[in-house]
């Protein structure tokens, strides 16, 4: 760590690989045991710094790998910071609030686990269709709030984003933009665009839980131009049919 007169605490990271996510926890837990304590005598604090650079040639971030990062970011007001990836290319910014507003020129994620859950999805289907479905019922009419879900939706912040080019799980899905409120027990999807192309996607939805139950609905209408509507349909169903999921959808061609 660095300390420069008019610029304060500066933090250097210069490396080959780095997996940031353990001292996200640490910082988290830190300011979540005294956010709002104020040192006693000489009681010891740890400085918040007010700008990190970092060039790292395999960053983990999010369980997921990003690669070329090179970033900056800083603490004024509200944390700003600046990406540049392989795989990202954007601006960031949240407040103390919590809320996210993030900006990206673009935006490729591809998740291993899925591409995992999906080959042995696969695989197996052919065996296992009906244990599936009795699976499939047995949640839908039981859609208890468990610790996962209360973690999930704690984690995710209220967020403004724009991607001008998005890729997922090697998928183009083009200009993307959502908008997510957020309240003690509710995740709110004011607005989620996707367009590619000639399909052109727009949903909103709201999960929130009501006592020990999770309550969720989406609503999305896709517009395309081919007969292959259809399929797209029953593609986005079988994503969006989740355990607690009401699923209302519109075709227009």
């Amino acid at each position: 760590m660095k300390s420069s007169l008019g610029i304060g605490h500066v933090v250097s990271v210069n490396t080959n690989t780095f997996d940031i996510d353990p001292w996200i926890a640490l910082a988290s837990a830190w300011y979540q045991s005294s956010p709002n304590k104020k040192p006693a005598g000489n009681d010891f604090t740890l400085p918040i710094p007010n700008k990190i650079t970092a060039k790292v040639k395999q960053l983990t971030l999010g369980g997921l790998v990003w690669n070329d990062v090179d970033l900056v970011a800083r603490h004024g007001r509200q944390w700003s910071l600046k990406v540049d990836s392989r795989q990202a290319a954007g601006y960031i910014t949240w407040d103390m609030k919590g809320a996210v507003n993030a900006i990206f020129k673009r935006l490729h994620v591809n998740v291993p686990l899925w591409d995992k859950k999906s080959a042995s999805s696969s695989a197996s289907s052919a065996t296992v269709v009906n244990k599936a479905q009795v699976e499939k019922i047995k949640l839908l009419s039981s859609p208890i709030v468990t610790a996962a879900d209360r973690h999930i939706m704690s984690s995710i912040p209220a967020i403004d984003l724009t991607v001008s080019d998005a890729w997922l799980q090697g998928y183009r899905l083009g200009q993307v933009s959502a908008v997510i409120t957020k309240s003690p027990n509710a995740l709110t999807l004011k607005k989620l665009s996707v367009s590619a192309g000639n399909i052109n996607l727009d949903a909103n939805g709201r999960w929130s839980f009501k006592g020990d139950r999770n309550h969720t609905n989406l609503d999305f209408t896709v517009k395309v131009k081919t007969a292959l509507i259809y399929f797209i349909a029953l593609e986005l169903k079988v994503v969006c049919k989740m355990r607690h999921l009401i699923l209302r959808y519109q075709l227009l061609g």
